[in-house]
């Protein structure tokens, strides 16, 4: 029974097969059973006590708490900060910042971070901008070279930071980028990698000892180069700058996305 909560609801038809499967393997062993009509209305009334057992059991407890999430999005560029949670239907812990009546996001271009599902925010609701250290952005070594521009970035934060994730637009190319030393992969027979990309996402860097990020980038030459830094600290109900209520025992946080998370907006341009 826990094969298609691993898989998810969004692939829950895979379970319907393989059901169907199981069955259809057992059709050479009950086709030698006798009374079949009999068969069929004691499994029918089985599965109808099921559903009924089920629909008494679909509510919330400490044993079956219900995912809900909230993140406070600051973006740096505009001044501008928000409440947003994944959540299709808030409830009574993250309505307290969202409101009763939260701004509904239908944007299909809106930036989905690396989870699970690619799972975006669902409803926000302006706040006010918390005085939250910004990361500190170095950029050296510009230099030009025939048709190319090499350039090296730091990122530094300056405060207890988890995830930073690195986007550009799509139109944006890089002959080769290096991450912290990584190279970024390349397919054979290509010019530029991160090519072929859909949300403009380039990486995520999971930040360990406190290390900075650091990127050596080359370009061609007349590219204006926008690369936008999203900086994620998991520590949004224990930080000072908030007061959140603990979630009632039959709630827990939303897994497999980027949630109870303080996020920093910053963009960079390259010219």
């Amino acid at each position: 029974k826990m094969f298609p909560v691993g898989l998810g609801l969004d692939i829950l038809y895979v379970s319907c097969v393989l059901i169907v499967l199981i069955f259809g393997l057992h059709i050479s062993v009950l086709g030698s059973f006798k009374h079949k009509k009999r068969w069929s209305y004691l499994i029918l009334f089985i599965a109808f006590i099921t559903f009924i057992k089920a629909h008494y059991n679909s509510d919330f407890s400490s044993e079956r708490p219900k995912p809900n999430s909230l993140v406070y999005l600051l973006d740096s560029d505009k001044g501008e900060a928000k409440w947003v949670t994944y959540d299709l239907s808030p409830d009574k812990w993250n309505m307290n910042f969202l409101g009763d009546d939260p701004d509904e996001i239908n944007d299909n271009n809106q930036i989905n971070f690396g989870s699970k599902y690619a799972t975006g925010f669902t409803f926000s609701r302006n706040t006010t901008v918390k005085p939250i250290d910004h990361p500190k952005i170095e950029i050296y070594n510009d230099t030009l070279s025939a048709d190319k521009r090499h350039f090296n970035l730091h990122v530094i934060p300056q405060r207890k930071v988890n995830r930073i994730e690195v986007f550009s637009k799509e139109s944006d190319m890089f002959y080769s980028f290096k991450m912290n030393g990584v190279e970024a992969y390349r397919k054979e027979n290509e010019e530029f990698v991160f090519s072929n990309r859909n949300d403009g996402r380039l990486f995520t860097y999971y930040v360990s000892d406190d290390e900075h990020l650091s990127m050596e980038i080359s370009v061609p030459k007349d590219q204006k180069t926008e690369l936008t830094i999203y900086e994620s600290s998991f520590d949004l109900l224990e930080h000072g700058q908030f007061t959140i209520p603990e979630r009632s025992v039959d709630m827990i946080p939303k897994p497999f996305v980027l949630n109870d998370a303080i996020i920093l907006k910053k963009t960079i341009i390259i010219e």
